[in-house]
């Protein structure tokens, strides 16, 4: 292990701070009667001190500056740190530098009330031996004086990463190395006169270039009844599991290979219905076969956690319920086409079947599975019930009736505490 410390910038670096920092400079800029930046002059401003900023880069008259940091800093607490999102997979580099025994540590311009409220709005409060940041904007809101806080840290070799020169500069008082985030907001250019060693092109290159080892992504599944919301709070929960930088694939069943498309393209057309039972079941077993050892597995193995629209519950319970064919009989096919892949958690969306199938009958047309009468989804649902008291500890059950934030919220912050353990989920706000 060539480095035991790894001391981070944040904006830029951990952070994709870009549109939250552009929304409140600019509104900042409007109130005190200068014209907003253009988008090149607002990726400027990430990086340097704020008063820095505020005189080089902005020209704002120094007499304005305290009543614009004030702007800045209440149009930020309330609308700005919305809009700032973690470089999706920084989560579980951080999970990898951790994993191999080193520490980590952040220095930051940024003022330390901010900060904090920040990491742990992101849940990443945990994830860091060290914070350093300035406690106002006097001389010591500089690269150099967090960097200096941050080594403090027991440590035998430290480098420094960072996406502006600051971070090269700071880097270099200390006789540092200093790795570019080229993903951020300087250029490559800049950074490699700044001193880099290496400039790393996007997130996934920390893997290679520091020699990462690889934590095994996590497998989330989520199940509910046709009708039950599930495609809604799915997309809500990519965007909102992006946003916190978490490493993932989402996917579904059946499908999410060439070949299981296909399958389920003959499973769901209209154009089938006399396909047997029998033949439906092992259908879905194959694709979920192809699906399991193409996709699954081989992302789970390389780090990435799989968030899965459906899985196995879903013919144990349509096609040993639904069909009929018998909740064992039918696990026991996708015993052996899941090859012992089985979700580490699975949400369940819980609405009554005859809600859900009137609110799945309005939405849009119906495909083979969705046009069976009520009693085939009642006997569905039934065999659902089953399945969750006979495996309860991995299902989390929640309540598919209430409003679709809520819900989302829920659904979020489950998923969140799987993938990444350490964190209190129901702490992260900003406040």
């Amino acid at each position: 292990m060539k480095y035991d410390l790894f001391i981070f910038d944040l904006d830029g670096t951990i952070c994709d701070s870009f549109e939250g920092i552009k929304a409140s400079i600019g509104y900042m800029m409007d109130k005190l009667g200068y014209p907003k930046p253009s988008d090149e002059t607002y990726r400027e401003i990430i990086g340097p001190p704020f008063f820095y900023s505020m005189k080089h880069i902005l020209n704002v008259k120094e007499n304005l500056h305290q009543e614009g940091m004030n702007l800045y800093r209440g149009f930020f607490a309330e609308e700005g740190y919305k809009l700032f999102s973690l470089y999706e997979g920084i989560r579980h580099v951080l999970q990898s530098i951790h994993a191999m025994g080193a520490k980590i540590a952040l220095a930051t311009s940024k003022p330390i009330s901010p900060t904090l409220k920040l990491l742990r709005y992101f849940g990443l409060t945990e994830h860091f031996d060290s914070i350093n940041a300035p406690a106002d904007d006097t001389v010591k809101n500089s690269k150099e004086f967090a960097i200096g806080e941050a080594l403090k840290v027991p440590h035998r070799k430290a480098v420094m990463i960072g996406d502006r020169k600051f971070d090269g500069v700071g880097a270099a008082f200390y006789k540092l190395d200093f790795v570019g985030a080229g993903y951020g907001c300087g250029s490559t250019d800049e950074l490699l006169q700044a001193g880099a060693i290496k400039v790393l092109d996007s997130v996934n290159d920390y893997y290679d270039y520091f020699e990462l080892p690889v934590v095994n992504g996590k497998f989330v599944s989520v199940e509910g009844m046709d009708g039950s919301g599930k495609t809604t709070q799915i997309r809500l929960l990519v965007e909102k599991m992006k946003r916190f930088g978490f490493r993932f694939v989402c996917t579904r069943e059946p499908g999410g290979t060439k070949i299981s498309e296909e399958i389920r393209q003959m499973l769901l057309s209209t154009e089938n219905m006399e396909m047997h039972p029998k033949t439906e079941a092992l259908l879905y077993a194959a694709a979920r076969s192809q699906h399991v050892q193409q996709l699954i597995k081989p992302n789970l193995e390389q780090g990435r956690s799989v968030l899965c629209d459906r899985f196995v519950d879903s013919s144990i319970a349509y096609q040993g319920g639904g069909r009929r064919l018998g909740y064992l009989e039918v696990k026991s096919i996708n015993d052996f086409a899941i090859d012992s892949a089985l979700p580490d958690r699975t949400i369940y969306l819980q609405m009554d079947a005859s809600k859900a199938l009137q609110r799945r009958a309005k939405a849009s047309e119906l495909d083979r599975l969705e046009s069976e009468k009520e009693a085939f989804f009642m006997a569905t649902q039934a065999v659902y019930s089953e399945i969750l008291t006979n495996d309860a500890d991995r299902f989390i059950v929640v309540n598919a009736d209430d409003n679709v934030d809520s819900i989302s919220e829920v659904v979020f912050k489950h998923v969140a505490s799987v993938l990444d353990e350490k964190v209190n989920w129901n702490e992260c706000k900003y406040e």
